[in-house]
């Protein structure tokens, strides 16, 4: 606009950006906002460096570990399915197909046929051994992640994040209380008193009555 400012404010659908031609900008992995042409816009605090904390640090820290948790769970669950045997006795079939948490899924031939669920320990075991599946099952307590088997890991997750989100209201809260005790201090100092503006008011009322009738007074003794 010529004038050396841009308006950044943020909406219900992320940010919006006013202030040079066509209002558009580029989010980076590099946590900076940046024009077309590549200049950086340089952000210093408030909600549009918060937003772009939470996209380039917090989503994918958190991401991180919610695929590593996925990872290993079908890591090791095809790991023993594959070496388990199904109805039929056929073997070496995972159990899972994808690489991380957003494409996780079961096999589609599991899924068409529920026999080819492999849980028994051994071909020559009669129908009806689920060792294998109990085998699974402690998954969650034998698997690891950086010395946390499945369960604590998982635990561990959710209540990082309980705790983070919980000490970013606190501070949005105490911040709040900063800016509204500021705010008073300026409004004590520029704001307008209403009360004290018609005490001073009255006075001057009264400071222009008394002044009137001394002039009065002053008239009448010249005039006689």
């Amino acid at each position: 606009s010529g004038s050396g400012f841009l308006n950044i404010k943020t909406t219900g659908n992320g940010l919006t950006i006013s202030g040079m031609p066509n209002g558009t900008f580029t989010l980076t992995n590099t946590s900076r906002l940046q024009f077309d042409g590549g200049t950086p816009v340089n952000v210093i605090g408030g909600k549009s460096q918060s937003l772009l904390d939470t996209k380039a640090k917090v989503i994918p820290d958190l991401l991180n570990k919610v695929n590593r948790l996925a990872f290993t769970l079908m890591e090791r669950v095809n790991d023993l399915h594959t070496k388990s045997f199904d109805l039929n006795g056929g073997t070496n079939r995972p159990f899972f197909t994808g690489s991380n948490a957003a494409d996780i899924n079961v096999g589609k031939t599991i899924l068409a046929d529920p026999a080819l669920i492999a849980v028994a320990a051994s071909k020559d075991f009669p129908p009806g051994d689920g060792s294998q599946a109990i085998q699974v099952a402690n998954l969650r307590f034998n698997a690891k992640i950086d010395g946390q088997n499945l369960d604590e890991f998982y635990n561990s997750l959710v209540s990082d994040m309980g705790i983070s989100i919980g000490q970013a209201s606190e501070q949005a809260e105490h911040k709040k209380l900063i800016v509204e005790q500021l705010q008073n201090q300026k409004d004590s100092v520029s704001g307008v008193n209403l009360d004290e503006e018609l005490a001073n008011m009255l006075q001057f009322q009264r400071s222009f009555s008394a002044a009137a009738r001394f002039m009065n007074t002053i008239d009448e003794m010249t005039n006689q």
